[in-house]
């Protein structure tokens, strides 16, 4: 008989939940995972992982490593690592994440920030000091705008392009 070991799970367990029919207002802190399935009103600091359940509804200036929503959101996020608008979620207001992934479906009104991750000395993710500025909204029609000082000179784009190609062909003559 074998013995097989299980895959590590790529979410942390929810430490504490707020269920389906709780209201809470104020300041919640926590260096745990987070699950809201009911109301909540205030400020979040979430050390760990929050998942706004699909019933959930957060009216809140939340901060957590990873945010997942599938319910409502109206206020401002920040994910230290990613934020995961699920199909059925709502976000009304500005984020800022390192990762973002908005599912079809889901929507999202307000102006996004994507910040970088860098190592610190001990091995740990940091933010870093500069956040490339992205503005964008669903689906209304209205402009994006972006930061054009964030990205390379056009001619810089065009001559590093040029280089790539360039070297692939003379790894394929």
């Amino acid at each position: 008989m074998g013995l097989r070991r299980k895959k590590p799970s790529q979410t942390q367990a929810t430490d504490t939940l707020i269920g389906a029919g709780t209201e809470f207002e104020g300041i919640l802190k926590t260096k745990a995972g987070l699950r809201i399935e009911g109301h909540f009103k205030g400020t979040i600091e979430c050390q760990g992982d929050l998942v706004v359940g699909k019933h959930g509804t957060v009216r809140s200036q939340v901060t957590a490593r990873n945010v997942t929503v599938a319910g409502k959101i109206f206020g401002e996020v920040t994910a230290r690592d990613q934020l995961v608008i699920l199909t059925q979620g709502e976000i009304e207001g500005n984020i800022s994440a390192a990762s973002l992934v908005i599912e079809e479906g889901a929507k999202f009104n307000g102006v996004s920030r994507m910040t970088r991750m860098e190592k610190d000395g001990a091995g740990k993710q940091q933010l870093a000091g500069k956040a490339e500025r992205s503005d964008q909204t669903d689906r209304t029609g209205k402009t994006d705008r972006f930061d054009p000082s964030d990205r390379p000179a056009k001619s810089e784009r065009s001559d590093a392009a040029l280089e790539n190609a360039q070297a692939r062909g003379r790894q394929a003559g």
